[in-house]
């Protein structure tokens, strides 16, 4: 875990999200990591067959906003690469949406596209903690996933809702699915 600029909340931030690509037997790795003060993703890659070479990490999209909690996927037959991420980016680096990153050329180009349709504030919402100032440990991103289909990526992640639970501890289950 790391220290992003704003309020307090916990989240994995750069742990890596790897995928293994069998058009080119490329292993890539996903992350986060802090660049130029804010959290960007990097990405790297190694062929199979010199699993010890590892490319020059690259930025990943650069965003005006940190990006956290990345996810990777890989569509087999392709080898279009498939990410999403809790993004600041649309809202002065204040609250978080989740993106879809994409590459259809190994990440020589990539373009994003917003998934959410509202943003949110991490630090509003959590778990129970009753040593916790207000009650909850905010957090997020433990539960967000991708999977790469031929024609589209499918995605899960947790965010606020009204469904369940009362405010601040209605963190819910959503899905989403975005054509490259």
């Amino acid at each position: 875990c790391f220290n992003i600029s704003g309020a307090q909340f916990r989240a994995p931030g750069s742990y890596p999200a790897p995928a293994f690509d069998p058009s080119t037997n490329r292993l890539y790795v996903a992350y986060t990591d802090i660049v130029n003060g804010k959290a960007q993703i990097l990405l790297t890659f190694a062929n199979v067959s010199d699993i010890a070479k590892w490319s020059t990490p690259a930025i990943v999209a650069p965003a005006s906003g940190d990006r956290i909690n990345v996810e990777l996927s890989v569509e087999p037959s392709s080898g279009r690469l498939d990410m999403m991420t809790n993004d600041r980016s649309y809202s002065g680096n204040a609250l978080f949406d989740v993106s879809y990153i994409t590459s259809g050329d190994g990440g020589q180009t990539w373009t994003t596209t917003r998934v959410t349709k509202s943003s949110w504030d991490p630090a509003a919402y959590g778990v129970p903690c009753s040593s916790c100032a207000n009650g909850i440990r905010p957090f997020i991103g433990d539960y967000d996933g991708i999977v790469s289909l031929p024609g589209a990526a499918v995605m899960a992640w947790t965010g606020p809702g009204k469904t369940y639970g009362t405010y601040p501890t209605n963190l819910e289950v959503y899905f989403g699915a975005v054509s490259p």
